[in-house]
């Protein structure tokens, strides 16, 4: 007991260990006494099962199902503890029955519904070269039928692998947990705050439960791959999905609204499913990738957000230390009373900062004169169009500059208007040569 608690402070939890086996009991720790003479108690086998728990309180543990009174009492008190359970070298067709009766089957019923069933071949050594073990059909019932999560290879695992491809094929498949979403949908375009509506059908295609649970999630990522959203279904926990034979696997439609922040602008979205934790961190690979993603968030298509507005320069003028520009506004969402149009402009020239391109360097003022008034709110949300005249100073500081002009439509914070790229829309690049002339640079 000492060495054990020992054991469970190094590798209780830790995430290279998928189960512990109780390995205190019987010759080779397989439960049974073998040829050692030695009877176990019934209290001595009670004493062992009721040690291991008590100390690992977050890796499964799994009992021998040579366990002496197993199928008395030993089997059923352990599952009650929360056990697993692992059968030791099961045949790999019907022609071996010395280890194996089909009446096994009924011992792993009270385990697998909540805690890991393992399995091991038989002596590959022997089997094979007596024609015991042909294409492991036999085991593969076993697995599917004990709802297996491990394989154990009683041999060297390699030419194991190598002698047998399809049965190395078909239990991939098919071994512990495999969660499939079947179908995903959702409407491509939105509005920027709105909802979008995903549909999941999904799926658990292997033999066992999914014991550690995890919940989905899509993730939004913008042009440049930033992630900027995640969202988490977290009234669905996958482990409920319930398992199948190969021919009548169940699963699950699952509604799951995005609820889009005010913050986020309009734009191209590429969206990304993962399962994991609660808060949205990935930790399950799905076999729905030829290659696995390393961040283990998958590639399921776009989301295109329509922002509140559009805004198109028409034209632009300079007199003296003035300049005029003519703005198109497109409406999509009715624009608030408290908002009203500004047009910024940036140094296109400025070095970068860090990574950043054209930094906030700036006009020290906007635009001081606008014909915006609330006839134009009328027309734009009637309408959907409006043109807007904006007037802004500049200087001989503002000489031998090329400016980036954005447009936006600023208000309180409750009612934040995004453009159709984002908080400002790029308009187009203003140049003012080194004697004050205004012209167009091009647009963005």
């Amino acid at each position: 007991e000492n060495m054990l608690a020992r054991y469970a402070e190094k590798y209780d939890g830790n995430p290279n260990v998928s189960v512990i086996d109780v390995r205190s009991i019987g010759v080779w720790g397989e439960g049974h006494m073998g040829d050692s003479g030695v009877t176990a108690t019934r209290e001595a086998i009670k004493a062992h099962i009721d040690m291991y728990p008590k100390y690992f309180k977050k890796t499964p543990i799994v009992l021998q199902d040579d366990t002496p009174g197993f199928n008395d009492w030993a089997g059923a008190y352990a599952a009650a503890l929360g056990y697993g359970m692992r059968d030791d070298s099961l045949p790999g067709d019907d022609n071996n029955t010395m280890w194996w009766s089909p009446n096994d089957y009924a011992e792993a019923e009270p385990f697998w519904r909540n805690a890991p069933v393992v399995l091991e071949t038989f002596h590959m050594w022997e089997a094979y070269p007596r024609g015991e073990w042909i294409s492991g059909e036999t085991f593969l019932e076993s697995m599917e039928t004990w709802h297996a999560s491990y394989l154990s290879i009683h041999h060297h695992a390699r030419p194991f692998a190598l002698a047998f491809p399809e049965f190395m094929e078909r239990a991939n498949r098919r071994l512990g947990y495999r969660l499939t979403p079947l179908e995903i949908g959702w409407v491509e375009h939105t509005a920027a705050r709105g909802r979008v509506n995903m549909t999941f059908k999904w799926q658990n295609g292997g033999t066992a439960p999914f014991y550690k649970g995890g919940y989905p999630a899509v993730t939004l990522r913008d042009k440049d791959g930033g992630i900027m959203g995640v969202f988490v279904d977290t009234a669905f926990n996958l482990r409920d999905l319930e398992v199948g034979p190969p021919d009548a696997i169940p699963s699950v439609t699952r509604q799951f609204d995005l609820r889009l922040p005010n913050v986020l602008p309009g734009g191209e979205y590429d969206l990304y499913l993962s399962v994991g934790d609660i808060d949205g961190t990935p930790r399950v690979q799905m076999p729905i990738a030829d290659t696995q993603p390393a961040d283990r968030r998958y590639h399921i298509g776009k989301l295109n957000v329509k922002g509140d507005y559009d805004a198109k320069l028409l034209r632009v003028d300079g007199a003296g230390e003035v300049v005029t520009a003519v703005l198109e506004i497109s409406g999509h969402t009715e624009i608030p009373v408290t908002n009203r149009p500004v047009l910024e402009f940036y140094n296109n020239d400025a070095p970068k900062f860090g990574d950043q391109e054209n930094w906030l360097v700036g006009f020290d003022a906007n635009a001081f004169e606008s014909d915006w008034n609330a006839g134009k709110r009328a027309e734009l949300n009637e309408n959907g169009v409006t043109t807007v005249t904006m007037k802004v100073r500049i200087g001989r500081h503002h000489y031998g500059k090329t400016y980036k002009m954005n447009f936006g439509m600023e208000g309180n914070d409750e009612e934040i208007i995004q453009g159709d790229q984002g908080r400002y829309t790029a308009v187009g690049l203003l140049r003012v040569s080194e004697t004050g002339e205004i012209s167009l640079a091009g647009e963005e």
